[in-house]
């Protein structure tokens, strides 16, 4: 199992946009993953990223500060 964090600021209507689109493409292709949303800053700073949100893959950040595509995503999660 995939395990799928997003790590995200308070309010944040991006993140919030990022943990749909990485939700649907896990529904739409059966991946085996989980989602969790990391909004505790110290947790965040731990991964030395300054800006949200954060896209990250079995402890590996995908992506900062930007809404992948669909298919990256899916590409990420395979």
């Amino acid at each position: 199992m995939k395990t799928v964090k997003i790590l995200s600021g308070s309010g944040c209507s991006n993140c919030e946009v990022l943990k749909q689109k990485v939700s649907k493409v896990i529904a739409d292709n059966n991946f085996d993953a989980s989602i969790e949303k990391v909004t505790d800053i110290v947790q965040i700073m731990g991964y030395g990223v300054m800006t949200v949100p954060v896209l990250v893959i079995d402890e590996e950040i995908k992506c900062v500060s930007r809404i992948p595509s669909d298919s990256e995503i899916h590409d990420w999660l395979k």
